[in-house]
């Protein structure tokens, strides 16, 4: 496994479980594993046994916002994940949406104790398919040595405001985990909507208040998809990074792309995403997995549809040469006949786009960050005058390049 070094942000991929052929083989393009609640509760032999043999840190998200919408949209999944909740949570989603403030403090005691439970058990209790996988992996059985989360999450709900009482009741639940399990390992999600980044920094004050007595928080801002933020919500999201940072506590993302990479300039510690998608979330839906075929462009630091990218990569071949990709596995795939865009296979675009992932939160190690702002500014530049029609949708490369200078 390659080394790296200890200044470097990590970088966290959302286990899947029909992703396992995939991250079999990678593991020196990641440095730990984050796995949804559901995953683990509905598959837990299986998705222990495979995490477990990856011998990666991992934690395990409780996704409890789900509860908070109609149980009719609830799957088998969601079922198992209440299970974890406690039987009071069980019980309550069984009737309705989950009201957090229906709470009472012995039953928020009775959830947050399930929900920790459950993770500080999981390892030794995910085993029965551990040696299936050490098997494929050419290792020698564990023998009961079982790696735990490298952290321990609390249940948390979603609020659309920091001010709200769904919010109010996330922080009662972290400080009650903080306070019975230990300050260092556990680390609360907080989770508002985006636009909480926008008030002109009054939101983004109180959580660091809120939040800097942790010594981690998993930042969650429902729908923040880092290319069609705005201005005013990137600058209050690098705020609220430098200012947990300034207090000692550099905080991790829970859905990020590029953006957040470039956020280690100020302190962000960590960042978590899929393999080929779920650079954001919303909170409250249920749905989750990969979106239709995209490809991400390097340069340009985004995914596009198939057809967008064919288009951005063939005017550019006409220019620069900006936007073609000599990555390892695109050079694979162009050896194998599937040079075009259309003719390459799912693993052909996830392996590219791992690997570039790679090479971006590597490069931090070895680059200014006015360097790659002066990146952002002038790949934006050159794609707008290639490619007119998709100005539009190649703004953000400015908005990220203006927020960082005006934070």
């Amino acid at each position: 496994m390659r080394s790296r070094r200890n200044d470097l942000i990590q970088h966290f991929l959302a286990y899947g479980h029909a992703d396992q052929d995939f991250f079999r083989g990678q593991t020196d393009l990641y440095d730990g594993l984050t796995i949804p609640g559901t995953i683990a509760a509905f598959y837990q032999q299986g998705t222990g046994g495979f995490v477990l043999a990856q011998h990666k840190p991992y934690f395990i998200d409780p996704r409890t916002p789900v509860f908070q919408i109609a149980p009719g949209q609830l799957r088998k999944s969601h079922w198992a994940l209440a299970s974890i909740h406690g039987a009071t949570v069980r019980k309550k989603v069984e009737t309705g949406s989950l009201d957090p403030t229906s709470l009472t403090p012995e039953q928020l005691r009775e959830m947050t104790v399930a929900v920790l439970q459950f993770q500080e058990t999981f390892a030794q209790k995910s085993t029965q398919k551990i040696d299936k996988y050490l098997k494929m992996i050419g290792q020698e059985s564990a023998g009961g040595n079982f790696n735990a989360p490298a952290w321990l999450v609390p249940p948390y709900f979603y609020d659309p405001s920091v001010r709200g009482a769904n919010y109010g009741v996330s922080l009662d639940i972290a400080r009650m985990a903080q306070a019975e399990n230990g300050g260092e390992r556990v680390h609360p999600i907080a989770c508002v909507d985006k636009r909480a980044l926008s008030t002109a920094g009054s939101d983004v004050n109180n959580l660091i208040d809120d939040y800097a007595p942790f010594s981690q928080t998993i930042l969650f801002f429902s729908v923040f998809e880092e290319a069609n933020a705005s201005e005013p919500q990137l600058q209050g999201f690098w705020n609220l990074v430098r200012g947990l940072s300034g207090r000692g506590r550099p905080p991790f993302m829970l859905f990020g792309g590029y953006f957040s990479i470039l956020a280690h300039y100020v302190g962000l510690a960590g960042f978590s995403h899929g393999i080929g998608y779920g650079e954001s979330r919303n909170a409250l839906s249920p749905v989750s997995g990969p979106p239709g075929k995209r490809f991400y462009i390097p340069a340009l630091r985004r995914f596009f549809t198939v057809a967008e990218a064919e288009y951005l990569i063939a005017a550019d071949r006409k220019e620069r040469g900006l936007f073609q990709c000599v990555c390892g596995p695109c050079e694979a795939a162009r050896a194998a006949g599937r040079g075009a865009l259309d003719r390459r296979t799912r693993e052909d675009i996830f392996h590219h786009f791992l690997r570039v992932r790679h090479d971006e939160v590597m490069s931090i190690q070895i680059r200014k960050l006015t360097d790659l702002v002066a990146d952002l500014r002038d790949v934006h530049n050159y794609a707008t005058s290639i490619a007119r029609g998709f100005a539009n949708k190649l703004t953000y490369l400015a908005r990220w390049a203006n927020a960082i200078q005006t934070a």
